[in-house]
């Protein structure tokens, strides 16, 4: 093969191989627009208002506003940070503006970068979402809550964002950031009590009207505490609407004519709180906790100071459903441990004293082992002495002769007297001198012996020949 065949060959080749690549992305044309896109350049984020002050348990919002620089995007994942290793400013929500998924929102907390608000949300509109060049427009509206008085920075974080066109990220813009100034609150725990937990043993979603329930409210923080109560209400946008009767349950120093009077206190500590619901329905239940008029805490539904969101407020509220009482059905009760009690699925009558038939039956007795005990089932007599009839099977005692003693057994002796009438001779044993002779071989055992050694032998020397 000439030096042109092979160029020809080489050429050959290299076209082939170009023709392959074209059809590759001829048929996969997303590559190119991921490529397209990511040379577009970046995107612009922003953090509206920059500044914003509220008072201590009022929501504050900021909008997270998004220029795409004419760029289609499908999906939106942000990051915003906040230093605080306390528990003092709490996510409320994110809600999305038109046109986007709900947006899936933690917080979180980095070691190094302190808390996070981490959101996730996808573009629902027909066509991709796109914004014009120097035009924000708003993809979400976060909403916080602080509880102390401080100051937060909110920082966009690019490096943990992401933007997607067409499966390709997006990078931004350096950080935008907002200062967020919390006002009123109490600077330490000295002030505002805490509602530590809030529990209870009932079904929360099966809750039924008109039943009574105990909740068990624990009070506690380092603040003098002289109420608790536990408020209910529809759902946390509904605060005003109360489920409950506002009764707190007060120290005896609290001269509140709420307070129930029977009911009392004595600071922080665990407490048993009742609710009857009386209308069905979804409901949060959540506890309140007071220092007398200086600050309360609220593990929900906190409108400004003096009152604030519990330290605790996660593990204070209880969320569930009231369902209706089934008036159809017909209320049954039966016998258990002679009192009445209700079992409308098992019960044989509908009166509430199960027709006073619930009295312990007459109690019976029979004779065990001489004894007099009680059977209701197979007994026979109706006195606690059986007449006086358990006498022993074997009204006069007898004995028998055991290894040289008289021994009672009524059952097989054969004398009436405890002496056996003296018949119970000691059986004197006779010792016998056993003399131990030598052991000798078994018969047969030197037979065989030397039989076995003259067989070795005669190998041996057998052995000797051959050589």
């Amino acid at each position: 093969m000439d030096f042109k065949k092979i160029l020809a060959v080489i050429f050959g080749l290299v076209l082939i191989v170009g023709l392959g690549v074209t059809m590759y992305l001829v048929q996969n044309p997303q590559i190119l627009k991921s490529k397209a896109s990511s040379a577009a350049g970046v995107v612009d984020i922003t953090i509206t208002p920059a500044t914003k002050s509220v008072a201590a348990g009022t929501e504050a919002s900021f909008e997270v506003k998004l220029d795409t620089k004419g760029q289609e995007i499908d999906t939106m994942s942000f990051v915003l940070e906040y230093p605080s290793d306390a528990n003092d400013l709490q996510l409320v929500r994110i809600d999305p503006a038109s046109g986007w998924s709900s947006f899936v929102a933690s917080q979180t907390k980095d070691s190094v970068k302190g808390k996070q608000i981490i959101a996730y949300g996808a573009n629902t509109t027909s066509g991709l979402f796109k914004t014009v060049t120097g035009t924000p427009t708003t993809i979400a509206t976060v909403v916080l809550k602080g509880t102390n008085a401080t100051v937060k920075s909110l920082t966009f974080d690019p490096a943990q964002s992401k933007t997607l066109i067409a499966g390709a990220d997006i990078l931004f813009t350096p950080g935008s950031s907002a200062t967020l100034t919390i006002t009123g609150g109490a600077t330490t725990g000295a002030t505002v009590p805490d509602c530590t937990s809030l529990t209870t043993s009932a079904d929360l979603n099966n809750l039924v009207v008109g039943q009574t329930y105990t909740f068990n409210l624990t009070a506690g923080g380092t603040a003098p505490i002289d109420a608790v109560e536990l408020s209910v209400v529809p759902n946390e946008s509904s605060c005003s609407t109360d489920l409950k009767p506002y009764e707190p349950h007060c120290t005896a120093a609290n001269t509140n004519p709420k307070c129930s009077a029977t009911e009392k206190i004595t600071g922080a500590g665990t407490y048993a709180l009742k609710w009857t619901p009386t209308e069905a329905g979804p409901f949060v239940a959540y506890g309140r906790v007071w220092n007398d008029s200086v600050a309360e805490c609220r593990s929900a539904c906190v409108d400004g100071v003096p009152r604030y969101l519990c330290t605790h407020a996660t593990s204070c509220k209880l969320t569930g459903t009231v369902k209706a009482a089934d008036s159809t059905a017909t209320r049954k009760y039966k016998c258990s441990s002679g009192v009445c009690v209700r079992d409308d699925i098992s019960g044989t009558t509908t009166s509430s004293t199960c027709d006073n038939a619930c009295t312990s039956a007459t109690a019976k007795y029979k004779c065990s082992s001489g004894s007099c005990v009680r059977d209701d089932v197979n007994g026979s007599y109706t006195s606690s002495n059986c007449y006086n009839s358990c006498t022993s099977a074997s009204a006069t005692a007898k004995y028998r002769c055991s290894s040289g003693s008289c021994v009672r057994d009524d059952l097989s002796g054969t004398y009436t007297s405890s002496t056996c009438n003296n018949a119970c001779r000691t059986v004197t044993t006779t010792q016998t001198t056993t003399t131990t002779q030598p052991t000798l071989p078994q018969t047969g055992a030197v037979e065989n012996t030397l039989m076995i050694l003259g067989a070795g032998g005669a190998l041996i020397v057998g052995a000797l020949l051959l050589l």
